[in-house]
């Protein structure tokens, strides 16, 4: 997902609106035993890091 970072989307041409996304991606899955608090704040975790990135990004979450 890092790898294809968002291409900026520019809605309202005429009045110069640019809109920027970045994501933080979390998942749980069957017997990984995690809260939804502890899910939240993994996606937290990775939308401060997509952030730090630069803008348009998307950013998994990791243990490292």
């Amino acid at each position: 997902l890092e790898k294809w970072p968002f291409r900026s989307l520019v809605f309202y041409p005429l009045h110069g609106i640019i809109l920027a996304i970045s994501i933080g991606v979390s998942r749980d899955g069957p017997g990984a035993g995690g809260s939804v608090r502890q899910l939240i704040d993994r996606a937290d975790q990775a939308l401060y890091r997509a952030k730090e990135a630069g803008r348009n990004r998307v950013v998994p979450w990791n243990s490292e």
